[in-house]
């Protein structure tokens, strides 16, 4: 099997016990919590699936008015509304340049996330403490 942008999500959580919180566009769909965490329970299988379940995922708040927050402002409410310290953002839209540096590691969006963002991600952690 080839390793994919699921496979470096779910070594980012293994090697760094990093929590997922939900700030795309999948939180609006039912399916988003369970298809992330299905992928990479698929993705890892074995032994290595129970450290993927403890991983906690949060879900970005949908806005009630159903209109568009921009990504780092939500990224920003909920890192502040949940008092998380050590955090960075992994995505894809441009607002992400918005947040401090250091705290974000932007994918190509049309490869999705890559062994060398996955990287990127874990170094950014892992100084963090």
């Amino acid at each position: 099997m080839v390793a994919g942008p699921i496979h470096y999500l779910a070594g980012i959580i293994l090697f760094t016990d990093a929590n997922v919180i939900l700030s795309s566009a999948w939180r609006y769909m039912g399916f988003g919590r369970e298809s992330v965490f299905g992928q990479c329970l698929r993705a890892v299988g074995g032994s290595d699936a129970q450290l993927i379940l403890r991983a906690t995922v949060g879900i970005c708040p949908i806005e009630p008015d159903g209109n568009p927050v921009p990504r780092d402002a939500l990224v920003s409410r909920y890192v502040c509304d949940h008092s998380v310290e050590h955090w960075i953002a992994i995505d894809d839209d441009e607002t992400i340049f918005k947040l401090p540096a250091g705290r974000w590691v932007r994918p190509n969006p049309y490869l999705g996330l890559t062994e060398k963002d996955a990287h990127e991600a874990i170094n950014l952690l892992l100084a963090m403490g």
